[in-house]
């Protein structure tokens, strides 16, 4: 969601339930508690529409293609039950993004709505370097970033170890999902991925995950294939 706000000051959307202090820094909402915070190089995110360009969160349509939704450089913070975001320079569908002109980015990820979360590794010829992660949705959507720096509640700024950051998302995520897995399988994925039984490709660790909580779209196609086959 794009805002303008006075450049550095504290504002915020109520549409997504977020606010921030000076400077851009992020606030918890009522409930939720912070895990952590990393400045980011690189922050892209893909949205999935419709031929009608409508979001799969309100299409009942079976066929979506992912757009690029923005890309720049900005904060991520994790809490307790989503990813939250501000983009501070870069681009977007809803027009350039400028922090210094106080042209913002708002965005949010419920840990309960992840069905993936990969580490992104490059190979060299004898190890391999881990460059960011991303995180998938079961409305197909998707969000990838460089983390740059972990942040301390104190604003102290050190290396992030993307492994152990990946690590952190997955398992904030089962702990979001635990409670409305409601199936064998669904409980098995989660333990699967809390335990690092994640796939591996060249490139790439993935994790998977159940996300039991369907958007209303995705619900309603599931109904409508049951009641096809019925």
């Amino acid at each position: 969601m794009l805002l303008s706000a006075p450049a550095g000051q504290p504002g915020g959307s109520v549409e997504l339930d977020l606010s921030w202090g000076a400077q851009y820094w992020l606030l918890p909402a009522a409930g939720e508690s912070i895990l952590a915070r990393f400045n980011c190089l690189s922050i892209s995110a893909g949205v999935a529409l419709d031929q009608h360009g409508a979001p799969s969160a309100t299409s009942a349509a079976e066929v979506f293609t992912v757009v690029p939704a923005f890309k720049g450089a900005g904060t991520l913070v994790l809490t307790s039950r989503r990813l939250i975001g501000l983009l501070l320079m870069g681009s977007s569908l809803q027009g350039e993004v400028d922090g210094n002109r106080g042209q913002l980015l708002a965005f949010q990820l419920a840990l309960r709505e992840m069905s993936e979360v990969a580490l992104i590794r490059k190979r060299g010829t004898f190890s391999s370097k881990e460059t960011g992660i991303w995180v998938g949705c079961k409305d197909e959507s998707l969000l990838a970033a460089d983390l740059d720096q972990t942040i301390s509640e104190q604003r102290r700024p050190s290396k992030t170890d993307r492994a152990a950051v990946t690590r952190q998302i997955v398992a904030a995520a089962a702990e979001a999902q635990r409670p409305h897995a409601s199936t064998g399988e669904e409980q098995a994925m989660l333990e699967r991925a809390l335990s690092g039984q994640w796939e591996e490709s060249s490139d790439e660790l993935i994790a998977r995950l159940p996300a039991p909580i369907s958007l209303p779209a995705a619900s309603e196609r599931q109904q409508r294939d049951a009641d096809d086959a019925a």
